[in-house]
């Protein structure tokens, strides 16, 4: 899949972006320049990886693709958190696309340590590095004190 490694962790490769865009004036101005309709990319986690805490400007949707389930831990601006499991298996609740609301912190790790996830993930509008903020432990913490021990165990300090 030519994967590189993402700096949330884990590996990607963008595989879609819309030749077409929206003007910064027709946007909200959070995003402070134009942006491509839509963008979506492969994002790979082996089993013993997670993808750091992280928010984005935008709507984010992962669509599951293969290997294990995956679990996702928002929490959003009002310090909810809220688990939901990105996988196959609709018996045991499982969705294979979870919409993750622009702004919310989140972070996932793969169910199975023996194991890997393989999802895609569709941003509108598209994606750009400057619409993503990686979470710093400290400052997570002091915003969200009841989730010390899942901050510290989604973030790289």
């Amino acid at each position: 899949l030519e994967l590189i490694q993402h700096p949330e962790g884990g590996y990607f490769k963008e595989v879609y972006r819309s030749d077409e865009s929206l003007e910064e004036n027709s946007l909200p101005i959070r995003y402070g320049s134009s942006r491509n309709f839509s963008t979506s990319i492969y994002f790979l986690l082996n089993g013993n990886q997670f993808s750091s805490f992280h928010k984005l400007k935008s709507d984010e949707i992962w669509h599951h693709y293969d290997g294990c389930s995956i679990t996702i831990y928002l929490i959003d601006a009002s310090g909810t958190l809220e688990l939901k499991v990105l996988g196959k298996d609709l018996e045991k609740e499982q969705s294979f696309q979870i919409t993750i609301p622009k702004g919310s912190w989140f972070a996932a790790k793969p169910d199975d340590e023996n194991s890997f996830s393989l999802i895609g993930c569709t941003v509108a509008p598209g994606f750009e590095f400057n619409d993503f903020e990686l979470g710093k432990r400290e400052e997570l913490i002091s915003l969200f004190p009841l989730y010390r021990k899942l901050i510290v165990d989604f973030t790289n300090e």
